[in-house]
C-alpha cells in the first residue's frame, strides 16, 4: 500500500468536534433526545475518520515507524509554533482508541439529566482536544492541546460529579495547571539551551521522535539548562499521569467523577499523559546519567509498595480505584525507565490495559453507587446473589486488575517487571549498568511485593461486595439495565481480546515504533 504521508483527515478528525459542539449548543435545550443523538453521531462520526486514518496509513514494516498523514501550516515562527498534524503506529493506535472510548462514554451518559448541552459539548472538546494532542508534532501544539483538555475535565468533573466535586475539580485543575506551566516553562526554555549543533540532535534519533528542533537540542545537551529542561518535563508529567507521590489530586478526583464521564475524564487523562510518558519522557531520560535512572526507579518503586499499602486500607471503592492506577502509572514509568523493546511493549501494552480496567471498575463503581447511594466496602455484600449480571460482567475488570493471565493487563506487568530486573533479551542491564546488580534484584521484589498487596486487597474487595450474604436494605436493587449492560460487555470484550491476542493487536501493528524508540536507547 502506498504511504499517505500528506493528508487533513486528521484535521478533519480534529475539528469534528468542534462543528459537534456548535451545533449542539444550537439546539434547543427542551430537545433531550435530539441533542442526545446528535452528540453520539459526532462522536461515531470521529470513530469512523479513526478508522479512515488506519486504512490510510501504511502498516508495512518499513513505513509503520515514521510519521504519515502529516499536515504543516505556519503559525508563529518567533515561538517555533506551527500547525503540524501527523501519526505514526503508536499515535494512531491511541487516537482511534480514545475516539471508541469517548463514543462510549457519550452512548453511557444517558443518566444526565441537567445541562445536558453543556455536558456534551464538554465531552466532545475534550475528546478532540485529547486527540489533537496525540496528533500534534509540534510541541508548541502539543502543549497547547494538552492544557485545553484540562478545562473540560475541571467542567466536567465541578458541574456533574459527587457531592465533593467543586473541591475535586478545583484541586485537579489548579495542579493540571501546574503541571501544563511547567510545560511551557521547558519550552521557553529550550531556545535560551540552544547551543548545541544539528549533528548531536541526529545522532541520538531524538529530531525525528521528539516534536521540536529546539527540543531535540536541549536533550542532547549536557548544559544545565538542559537539566532544568529535564526535570520541569518529567515533575509536569508525573503531575499529569498521578505516579505515586504526585496523586494527591487523584483520589478526590476519582470518587467525584461518576457514571460514564469517568471513563473519559479519568481513563482518557491517564491514556494521554502515559503517551507523553512514553514519546517524550523515556527519550529525555534516557539521555541522562544511569544513576539519574536509578534514582527515579527507586523512589517510584518504593511509591509502588506505599500505595499498595494505602489501598489496602482503603474502605471506599472510589479511592481503592484512584490507588489502583496510580499503581499503574507506576509501573508504566518504570517501563519507559528500563527503555528496551520489551520494556516499551509492556509499557504500551500497559497503558491500553488499564484505561480498559479502570473504564469498566469506573462503571460498576456508578452502578453500585446508584443503587446503594455509597461506595463504602464495608457495607456492601451478597450482591452477587441480588445482581448476578453485574458480578459476572464486573468480574473480567476485576480478575484484568490482578494481572491474570488471559486478560488485558497480564502481559503487559509481565514485561515491565522483567524489565525491571533487567531480564530482557540484549546486553547489560535494563536501567543502565553493565551488568545485573543486586539492586536490581531488591528493586524487582519490591515492585512485585507491591503488586501482590495490590492483588490481594483486589481479591478481598471482590468478596466484600459480591459474597456473603445480602443486606436487607438492599433487597430493592434492580438488576442491570439495558444501557448498563452496552456500556459493560464492550469492555468485557476489548479485555479478553487484549489479553488473548497482545501480539495481533497491539505488540505486531508498533513493531516499528518500538524499535525506533529503542533505538535511540541503544545509541
Amino acid at each position: 500500500m502506498a504511504s499517505f504521508n500528506y493528508s487533513a483527515i486528521l484535521t478533519w478528525l480534529i475539528a469534528l468536534p468542534l462543528v459537534g459542539s456548535a451545533i449542539v449548543a444550537l439546539l434547543p435545550a427542551s430537545r433531550v433526545k435530539l441533542i442526545r443523538n446528535t452528540a453520539i453521531a459526532a462522536m461515531a462520526g470521529m470513530v469512523v475518520l479513526a478508522a479512515v486514518a488506519v486504512r490510510l496509513f501504511n502498516w508495512a514494516p518499513s513505513a509503520g515507524g515514521h510519521f504519515q498523514l502529516m499536515q504543516i501550516w505556519p503559525w508563529i515562527p518567533a515561538l517555533h509554533a506551527a500547525y503540524f498534524v501527523g501519526v505514526d503506529a503508536l499515535s494512531l493506535y491511541l487516537i482511534l482508541f480514545t475516539a471508541a472510548l469517548g463514543l462510549l462514554t457519550a452512548v453511557g451518559s444517558y443518566g444526565v439529566g441537567h445541562q445536558l448541552r453543556a455536558y456534551y459539548i464538554s465531552i466532545m472538546l475534550l475528546t478532540g482536544f485529547m486527540i489533537g494532542a496525540l496528533a500534534a508534532e509540534n510541541i508548541f501544539l502539543f502543549a497547547l492541546f494538552f492544557i485545553l483538555s484540562i478545562f473540560p475535565m475541571y467542567f466536567i468533573t465541578g458541574l456533574w460529579g459527587g457531592e465533593r466535586r467543586q473541591s475535586a475539580a478545583l484541586k485537579f485543575g489548579l495542579l493540571a495547571l501546574v503541571s501544563s506551566g511547567l510545560l511551557f516553562a521547558a519550552i521557553f526554555l529550550a531556545p535560551h539551551a540552544n547551543q548545541m549543533h544539528e549533528v548531536a540532535a541526529k545522532r541520538t534519533g531524538l529530531s525525528h521522535w521528539v516534536m521540536s528542533h529546539d527540543l531535540a537540542i536541549v536533550a542532547a545537551g549536557r548544559l544545565s539548562t538542559a537539566q532544568w529542561f529535564l526535570w520541569l518535563i518529567l515533575i509536569a508529567l508525573g503531575l499529569r499521569i498521578g505516579i505515586p507521590g504526585l496523586h494527591i489530586w487523584l483520589p478526590d478526583f476519582c470518587c467525584e467523577n461518576t457514571g460514564a464521564s469517568a471513563m473519559l475524564v479519568l481513563g482518557g487523562n491517564f491514556l494521554l499523559a502515559a503517551y507523553c510518558v512514553e514519546r517524550l519522557g523515556g527519550p529525555l531520560l534516557h539521555l541522562q546519567s544511569a544513576h539519574i535512572r536509578v534514582c527515579i526507579a527507586w523512589v517510584v518503586g518504593i511509591g509502588v509498595i506505599l500505595i499498595a499499602l494505602s489501598g489496602l486500607a482503603q474502605n471506599d471503592l472510589g479511592r481503592l480505584i484512584a490507588s489502583w492506577i496510580s499503581l499503574q502509572a507506576g509501573l508504566i514509568t518504570l517501563g519507559v525507565l528500563a527503555f528496551t523493546s520489551g520494556s516499551l511493549e509492556g509499557a504500551m501494552l500497559q497503558s491500553v490495559g488499564a484505561v480498559i480496567t479502570l473504564a469498566s471498575l469506573l462503571w460498576v463503581c456508578h452502578v453500585l453507587q446508584l443503587r446503594a447511594r455509597h461506595r463504602d466496602l464495608s457495607r456492601l455484600g451478597g450482591i452477587s446473589q441480588l445482581m448476578p449480571g453485574l458480578f459476572g460482567l464486573s468480574l473480567p475488570g476485576f480478575i484484568a486488575a490482578m494481572a491474570v493471565p488471559g486478560f488485558c493487563l497480564f502481559a503487559g506487568e509481565f514485561l515491565v517487571t522483567r524489565s525491571v530486573f533487567g531480564l530482557h533479551p540484549g546486553k547489560g542491564s535494563s536501567l543502565g549498568f553493565s551488568s545485573f546488580a543486586h539492586w536490581q534484584a531488591v528493586l524487582g521484589v519490591t515492585v512485585i511485593l507491591g503488586l501482590f498487596l495490590m492483588i490481594a486487597t483486589l481479591l478481598w474487595t471482590i468478596e466484600r461486595v459480591f459474597f456473603g450474604s445480602p443486606r436487607p436494605e438492599y433487597s430493592h436493587f434492580q438488576k442491570l439495565s439495558r444501557m448498563e449492560r452496552l456500556v459493560l460487555v464492550p469492555l468485557v470484550a476489548f479485555n479478553l481480546a487484549l489479553g488473548l491476542f497482545p501480539m495481533w493487536l497491539i505488540i505486531d501493528p508498533l513493531t516499528s515504533t518500538i524499535r525506533t524508540l529503542a533505538h535511540i536507547g541503544a545509541n
